[in-house]
């Protein structure tokens, strides 16, 4: 009998992580040149290149609206297992409805805030099968002036 019911329990806890896929995704982040004279051609094309989103916390929502969140590697690098369905990654500030800089909130206009914090950066679709899957993230980052909502913007001179 106890055989039975451990042989049932094994069935059942394979029968649950069988449902997940490992799916793997690389964020990398571009940044852009934020000083106020043009720059130096090897800056400016620097600019212009992926930056790994290293050591950053992604926040991601199921279609239930379950939440979780995740540490990105030192190569903006992750692994999760996840159950088929469709998936929305937020950056931390967003989740959490902070400000992408640390100036005050009166700089920002707060409805205007409230839609931008509701915007998820990236979307996955998670399919039922074997087979590992490698996601690529874009993160397009913004000066502080270009920041969106911003009411009062500080142009670099």
């Amino acid at each position: 009998m106890k055989n039975n019911l451990f042989i049932l329990f094994m069935l059942l806890t394979f029968a649950g992580t069988a449902q997940k896929k490992q799916i793997k995704l690389q964020v990398s982040q571009y940044m852009p040149y934020c000083g106020g004279i043009k720059p130096p051609k090897e800056i400016e094309d620097a600019s212009k290149l992926p930056q790994h989103y290293a050591n950053s916390t992604l926040v991601y929502k199921d279609a239930k609206g379950k939440v979780d969140s995740v540490k990105t590697n030192d190569s903006g690098s992750v692994t999760l297992n996840l159950k088929a369905g469709t998936y929305r990654f937020y950056e931390s500030w967003k989740y959490y409805k902070k400000l992408p800089d640390p100036t005050l909130i009166n700089n920002y206009d707060k409805a205007c805030m409230k839609k931008e914090w509701a915007k998820s950066f990236s979307t996955i679709t998670v399919s039922a099968g074997s087979v590992p899957e490698v996601h690529k993230i874009e993160i397009h980052a913004k000066c502080p002036h270009q920041q969106p909502c911003a009411i009062k913007t500080y142009m670099p001179e």
